[in-house]
């Protein structure tokens, strides 16, 4: 004669097992996820962090552009005064401090504009420390596997074997006593 307690037991087992099994891939599936999501804050921070560095070296070449202009500008000037005070019989003192004006001229507009590229070099460089700050947050910020334990699962499984073995053997040692009850005449 078969058991049913035990049939039941080893459902139970077995059900246990496929619920163990069940929670190890939704635990390396989340992981996998989590792992997506770090990859992809990463891919974002380095987008960004490029583009930053583009538009950085764009600034620094129209930058170099425009002073180089002003050199040039600076040097017709400079050679327009000096043949136009040539011509005139203009020499000395007076073209000596015309050409220290485009000196001081130039003096200027260079630290102004490499001034203007170092301020703009720490901005993006907070910047920077933003996109990597906001990568960082977004890695950190995943939420961690919630799911239950495969210890508490084991647990949870050995007990409702337990539990179903003894309901079982409850059930025989009630059978039991009907059973004797009746052929003793009991009923």
């Amino acid at each position: 004669m078969c058991n049913i307690g035990a049939i039941g037991l080893g459902l139970q087992g077995i059900g246990m097992i496929g619920n163990v099994y069940a929670q190890r891939q939704q635990a390396q599936a989340y992981s996998s996820y989590q792992q997506l999501q770090t990859q992809a804050a990463l891919n974002n921070y380095i987008q960004q962090s490029k583009q930053l560095n583009l538009r950085y070296t764009q600034e620094q070449e129209a930058d170099a552009e425009e002073r180089e202009q002003i050199r040039i500008e600076n040097m017709k000037a400079k050679a327009t005064a000096q043949a136009s005070a040539a011509s005139s019989g203009v020499e000395g003192i007076t073209i000596d401090n015309l050409f220290a004006g485009y000196e001081r001229a130039t003096a200027v507009s260079n630290y102004t504009h490499a001034r203007n590229l170092q301020m703009l070099g720490l901005e993006y460089n907070n910047q920077l420390d933003a996109y990597r700050v906001q990568a960082i947050n977004a890695i950190n910020t995943q939420q961690q596997y919630t799911g239950a334990s495969t210890a508490s699962t084991l647990l949870s499984g050995v007990g409702g074997l337990f539990s179903s073995y003894a309901n079982n053997k409850m059930k025989q040692e009630q059978l039991q006593y009907y059973k004797s009850y009746t052929q003793r005449g009991g009923a």
